[in-house]
């Protein structure tokens, strides 16, 4: 039983020093992550950890040597060197890919942690040193930090060199055909109507109470993030049926022509109501009942149109 007592005391004594630097090792580990964090882009480090000694060492700056297994970090889209791709007579092209913009290696930061303490039992064994390092991706592809104006810009152009006018790829072909349809909506006065028509403007300038600004009816693609050509095709087809209109019993899809007709019906209605409101009171304007009449033949041919949207015809 004597003979067991050393042993024993032995034991305790080393499962006291691997709590104590288990303990030690979750600190600097802790430590070297806030480091790291706090040498991100617009950030600072903040103050040091109480608990972390003055002789121990935090730093942080730019790291090497990431360990980038992702499949994406050498996907042809986004790392080129040229993106090959059809194009729409069976022929093959390459567009140049800015490499730069997705590098996984651009900005990498880490911070570390570094601990030299005394065991508190059995010390004649010397000291332990703990070393913790923490990296991660920083400074990477922040619209501005890419040269765009907001999130929502297309990165199609500051990923792929689209200068050449003679390179028929399907992203020159996107770019022409939105700088067209931009030139389209200033001059056309018939597309007005899908968010800037001048009676809807007046109407609100004359009843901002109770007529809202003119609304936006322009069909857009939504958002979406995948190299699936399937994926891709599906959202086009939304935008197209959202923009003809879908008149299956189980999935109805309204097109814009519908939709805008019923934003401009009820804000004919609205006006209306207004205007009969005024006559009640006998502050109408001149003329007041001459536009009501005029307000609802609009109404009148506005539902007639929307009834025959929704019945195929």
């Amino acid at each position: 039983m004597v003979l067991c007592l050393p042993i024993l005391l032995l034991v305790m004594a080393l499962m006291i020093n691997f709590g104590t630097v288990a303990s030690w090792k979750i600190r600097a580990d802790a430590v070297s992550h806030y480091a790291t964090w706090g040498s991100r882009s617009r950030r600072s480090l903040g103050p040091r950890p109480e608990y972390w000694p003055d002789s121990a060492s935090m730093a942080n700056g730019g790291a090497s040597g990431l360990d980038l297994m992702e499949t994406w970090a050498s996907h042809p889209v986004m790392r080129g060197p040229e993106l090959v791709h059809s194009v729409l007579d069976g022929g093959m092209t390459a567009t140049t890919v800015n490499s730069e913009i997705f590098d996984p290696e651009r900005g990498p930061r880490a911070g570390t942690a570094d601990l030299e303490r005394a065991l508190p039992l059995l010390t004649t064994l010397g000291n332990y040193h703990l070393h913790a390092r923490d990296a991660l991706l920083s400074n990477q592809w922040q619209f501005s930090e890419t040269g765009l104006g907001g999130n929502s810009h297309r990165r199609v152009q500051i990923m792929y060199d689209l200068s050449d006018p003679s390179l028929e790829t399907p992203f020159a072909r996107l770019v022409e055909a939105r700088e067209e349809n931009l030139a389209l909506l200033l001059r056309d006065e018939r597309l007005h109507p899908l968010d800037q028509d001048h009676e809807w403007n007046e109407y609100h300038a004359r009843f901002p109470l109770v007529i809202g600004t003119a609304p936006d009816l322009y069909p857009r693609l939504r958002r979406f993030c995948s190299l699936s050509h399937e994926t891709a095709a599906e959202r086009v087809e939304d935008l197209v049926d959202r923009i003809q209109g879908r008149q299956a019993e189980e999935d109805q899809v309204p097109s814009v022509a519908e939709r805008a007709a019923s934003q401009f019906r009820n804000m004919y209605q609205r006006v209306i109501d207004e205007l009969e409101a005024l006559l009640d009171l006998g502050t109408a304007p001149p003329g007041a009942q001459a536009e009501i009449d005029r307000l609802q033949r609009k109404i009148d041919t506005l539902t007639q149109f929307i009834t025959s949207q929704q019945s195929g015809n």
